[in-house]
Protein backbone atom coordinates (compact mmCIF):
# COMPACT_ATOMS: atom_id res chain seq x y z
CA UNK A 1 0.00 0.00 0.00
CA UNK A 2 1.22 3.49 -0.85
CA UNK A 3 0.72 6.65 1.21
CA UNK A 4 -0.39 10.40 -0.22
CA UNK A 5 -0.52 13.21 1.95
CA UNK A 6 -1.87 16.47 0.95
CA UNK A 7 -2.03 19.94 2.68
CA UNK A 8 -5.39 21.05 3.32
CA UNK A 9 -4.14 24.72 2.17
CA UNK A 10 -4.14 23.62 -1.52
CA UNK A 11 -0.84 25.30 -2.00
CA UNK A 12 1.30 23.35 -4.64
CA UNK A 13 4.54 23.82 -2.71
CA UNK A 14 3.09 22.82 0.42
CA UNK A 15 4.94 19.10 -0.38
CA UNK A 16 6.51 18.31 3.29
CA UNK A 17 5.24 16.73 6.07
CA UNK A 18 6.45 15.79 9.80
CA UNK A 19 4.92 12.46 11.26
CA UNK A 20 6.48 10.02 13.65
CA UNK A 21 8.23 7.12 12.91
CA UNK A 22 9.72 4.31 14.98
CA UNK A 23 13.39 4.06 15.19
CA UNK A 24 16.34 2.08 17.26
CA UNK A 25 19.18 4.09 18.12
CA UNK A 26 22.94 2.82 19.16
CA UNK A 27 23.60 4.98 22.40
CA UNK A 28 26.69 5.50 24.06
CA UNK A 29 26.25 4.53 27.97
CA UNK A 30 28.31 4.31 31.12
CA UNK A 31 28.68 1.26 33.22
CA UNK A 32 24.85 1.30 34.97
CA UNK A 33 23.37 1.78 31.26
CA UNK A 34 22.92 5.46 31.74
CA UNK A 35 23.33 7.49 28.45
CA UNK A 36 26.00 9.67 27.69
CA UNK A 37 24.93 10.04 23.85
CA UNK A 38 23.71 9.28 20.75
CA UNK A 39 26.48 7.37 17.99
CA UNK A 40 24.12 6.02 15.41
CA UNK A 41 20.52 7.91 15.23
CA UNK A 42 19.12 5.40 13.49
CA UNK A 43 20.41 2.00 13.34
CA UNK A 44 16.74 0.03 12.13
CA UNK A 45 13.44 1.56 11.15
CA UNK A 46 10.24 -0.46 13.46
CA UNK A 47 7.65 1.87 11.97
CA UNK A 48 7.12 4.06 9.33
CA UNK A 49 4.64 6.66 9.17
CA UNK A 50 1.28 5.33 8.66
CA UNK A 51 -2.04 6.64 7.38
CA UNK A 52 -2.74 6.52 11.12
CA UNK A 53 -0.22 8.77 12.08
CA UNK A 54 -0.71 12.86 12.24
CA UNK A 55 1.27 14.37 9.13
CA UNK A 56 1.60 18.11 9.73
CA UNK A 57 2.57 19.82 6.44
CA UNK A 58 6.05 21.64 6.88
CA UNK A 59 5.63 24.70 5.56
CA UNK A 60 1.78 25.76 7.45
CA UNK A 61 1.67 23.29 10.04
CA UNK A 62 -1.48 21.85 8.94
CA UNK A 63 -2.61 18.32 9.55
CA UNK A 64 -2.60 16.92 5.94
CA UNK A 65 -4.92 14.47 5.04
CA UNK A 66 -3.39 11.21 4.21
CA UNK A 67 -4.82 8.59 1.50
CA UNK A 68 -3.41 4.81 0.91
CA UNK A 69 -3.84 3.76 -2.52
CA UNK A 70 -2.91 0.66 -4.82
CA UNK A 71 -0.22 1.75 -6.71
CA UNK A 72 2.27 4.73 -6.08
CA UNK A 73 0.60 8.25 -6.33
Amino acid sequence: MHLKAACPSGDDDHITFTSLARVSQVWEVDSRGDFIKVIDDCEDVYEFPGAGNVWRCVKCGEEAEVTEHEERV
